[in-house]
């Protein structure tokens, strides 16, 4: 079941998925949900069904427990501040690896299996998001400062699920998530 934190659960086969018909819902997925089977399967047939019954859905997702665990593969220690990761160099490299490589296509891909027309990209493409450095502590992290919604809006208007990935570029180029 699709949950925000500030409002309560959205019940998808309820009347209140009949209410937002027609309309356009960001969908953040990430944390436990990443990492548990059935919490990804619940909310891949939860987008599933918002699209079958019009809602136009953007999926957007995380991925830190994912990178946490490659990093440690790859003999490097996850850093947080805050809660948020540190991203130095060898961070950045694992990062896209699992956040572009491997999480966005397989939500891409079960999305696909569902029926449903899905498009993975990144943030950062066809200028959809502009990003600004976060914190010097936090190395290359990244701070939206500007979203551009024509990309997604042609997706959407064209029947397809855009699956965002957070990975972009600051504006002099560098890369980001």
């Amino acid at each position: 079941m699709i949950q925000n934190l500030k409002n309560p659960p959205i019940g998808i086969g309820s009347r209140s998925c009949h209410r937002i018909s027609g309309s356009t819902v960001v969908v953040k997925y990430g944390g436990a949900a990443m990492v548990d089977s059935d919490l990804r399967a619940a909310c891949l047939q939860d987008v599933a069904r918002l699209h079958r019954q019009g809602t136009r859905v953007v999926l957007v997702h995380g991925g830190g427990p994912e990178v946490s665990q490659e990093m440690r593969r790859q003999g490097l220690e996850p850093r947080f501040v805050g809660g948020l990761r540190v991203t130095d160099e060898a961070a950045l490299v694992v990062t896209q690896r699992v956040l572009v490589g491997s999480t966005n296509r397989a939500l891409v891909a079960g999305l696909q299996a569902l029926g449903i027309p899905a498009v993975g990209f990144c943030a950062g493409d066809g200028g959809t998001v502009r990003v600004t450095g976060k914190s010097a502590d936090l190395g290359l992290v990244g701070e939206v400062s500007a979203v551009n919604p024509d990309l997604l809006q042609t997706l959407l208007k064209s029947g397809f699920v855009p699956v965002v990935a957070p990975w972009g570029r600051m504006p002099r180029g560098r890369p980001t998530t």
